[in-house]
């Protein structure tokens, strides 16, 4: 790792045992969350949203679960991912509250043995699942299908992906040079999501090519 040039995070490991945590501040509340858990190794390198008590209470409304019910183990070391973990990295990433079932059943999916998921978090080449979303749930969080569904501009794609990436990292235990080994990485580690389009207007050799590969398909 170090003949790399990675070192673990200067404060991994250095947080409060209990389950909220006060944090004394004393200047811009915003940047000096943002500098403490990326000292933790907490965020993805972007900016995150600071998971106060009152936004995760408010991203809890879009599950109808109770916040210690876990939804599953996340590779590659197997933390328990809760409704209430799930909600935190959720408003991180900058999510809101409807997002949450997307979320929590592309979790689910990804943890099916035949994804394979820990061997996607650990190797040197840079895999990544694509969640396409289908059903009417893509049309009620406006998730983009047509132009630059992969780039900028959606909120939705952008941000359930991500959480998605934040609950792997933070839950899973995928930290960059220490389990993951990837070689160069890519972008699409921050956001790799679209919306299904109705192969009459796409095609049906651009959907065949594009299930063809490692993709992850939900339909809600």
């Amino acid at each position: 790792m170090a003949e790399a040039g990675k070192t673990k995070p200067p404060m991994a490991g250095e947080f409060s045992k209990t389950k909220i945590e006060e944090l004394c501040i004393k200047g811009d509340a915003v940047a000096e969350i943002n500098d403490l858990f990326y000292k933790r190794g907490w965020s993805d390198g972007l900016p995150i949203v600071p998971p106060t008590v009152e936004r995760v209470k408010e991203m809890l409304k879009g599950a109808d679960l109770d916040p210690d019910y876990v939804v599953t183990k996340v590779d590659p070391i197997g933390g328990q991912a809760t409704i209430e973990k799930i909600a935190i990295n959720a408003v991180m990433a900058g999510c809101r509250p409807e997002y949450m079932p997307v979320i929590i059943a592309a979790l689910e999916v990804v943890m099916d043995p035949n994804v394979n998921l820990r061997g996607m978090s650990t190797t040197t080449s840079p895999d990544v699942p694509l969640l396409i979303i289908n059903g009417p749930i893509a049309k009620q969080l406006d998730i983009n299908s047509g132009s630059n569904a992969l780039g900028r501009g959606a909120r939705a794609n952008s941000s359930i992906s991500r959480a998605l990436s934040l609950i792997v990292q933070n839950v899973g235990g995928s930290w960059v040079g220490i389990t993951d080994m990837s070689t160069l990485g890519q972008p699409a580690d921050f956001s790799n999501m679209l919306a299904e389009m109705k192969k009459e207007v796409l095609g049906s050799h651009f959907i065949w090519n594009l299930a063809s590969r490692r993709t992850i398909t939900l339909s809600l």
